[in-house]
């Protein structure tokens, strides 16, 4: 991507399959998260012993959201680093956005 969108949330997500999950997400820049430490003001977790999906919030637009990363990695298996992602200034509307360190592009939608 040429331009970095508002990235008002971003993320941890670790993913073994559709009913073993972990994800930890904040708000505000990645490294309040992975840097420093600060404590999730998220997390959503789902695994073969507890089902359904288990919150540590009530909030349902949030929880809209994340299933939407969740969904968009296909439940994949593998560590995820993501942003929730605002394209317009003036919307409400988040887009998952990942990280990828393997090229030189800092985040892609994938």
């Amino acid at each position: 991507m040429s331009e970095c969108p508002d990235q008002p949330f971003n993320g941890v997500l670790l993913v073994r399959s559709k009913q073993d999950f972990y994800l930890e997400m904040v708000e505000g820049p990645m490294p309040n998260l992975i840097s420093i430490g600060k404590t999730p003001d998220f997390i959503a977790s789902r695994n073969l012993e507890h089902l359904p999906t288990s919150f540590s919030f009530d909030d349902e637009t949030m929880r809209n959201r994340i299933n939407d990363v969740l969904r968009t990695t296909r439940y994949y298996p593998g560590y995820y680093e993501f942003a929730l992602a605002r394209l317009k200034p003036d919307s409400e509307a988040l887009t998952p956005y990942f990280y990828e360190y393997s090229n030189k592009s800092i985040l892609y939608k994938w």
